[in-house]
């Protein structure tokens, strides 16, 4: 600092805490009518303030199963480091997401949103392993991509966006291969 007539020096440390990172999944997500979701704002051990009054880190959310309807919901998380984040989720429950798939396996499940897709879909699998290989097939077995990549993890979920809207209308394999499992989903594209 100086005024003009004296100066003199100084010095601070800080340290930076990182904020929670929730990720409840896409800002829209659709949902069958009669399923039921979880939701999960993650960050083990931290405050969470839901929109619902809720303030557990999980939540299950559900739709009265009569037809269309739109649900809302944010949460506010703090840390142990007193970091503030937030995040919000848009859940369409309608009939559309019912004629999907989801398959499962004891080892691990996934499923792929929206499903049936115009192309663009996500597919999230429950797996603590980091390396997923993903390879997209057409309904008669022939290899169309092969992508190895780690995705967006969530806690025990990992989120890969991928990108089918050059591919014509019909049913496509998605394989998944980590170093202990194989698995395969089922995609419609219309």
């Amino acid at each position: 600092m100086n005024d003009g007539y004296n100066t003199t020096f100084g010095n601070v440390t800080l340290q930076v805490n990182p904020v929670p990172v929730i990720h409840l999944g896409p800002p829209d997500t659709n949902v069958c009518i009669y399923d039921t979701l979880l939701l999960d704002a993650g960050n083990e051990g931290s405050i969470y303030y839901w929109s619902n009054g809720a303030t557990t880190r999980t939540m299950h959310v559900a739709a009265t199963g009569i037809g269309y309807e739109v649900q809302t919901y944010s949460v506010k998380v703090i840390n142990n480091s007193g970091c503030v984040d937030s995040a919000n989720i848009r859940i369409i429950f309608s009939f559309f997401p019912c004629t999907g798939m989801n398959e499962q396996s004891p080892e691990q499940s996934g499923m792929i949103v929206p499903n049936p897709s115009q192309g663009v879909i996500s597919v999230f699998l429950n797996t603590r392993e980091d390396q997923v290989i993903l390879t997209v097939r057409n309904s008669l077995g022939k290899v169309i991509r092969i992508e190895e990549t780690t995705g967006i993890r969530n806690n025990n979920t990992l989120e890969f966006p991928i990108d089918l809207s050059f591919l014509p209308s019909g049913i496509y394999l998605i394989q998944f291969e980590t170093k202990n499992f194989n698995g395969m989903l089922k995609c419609v594209i219309h």
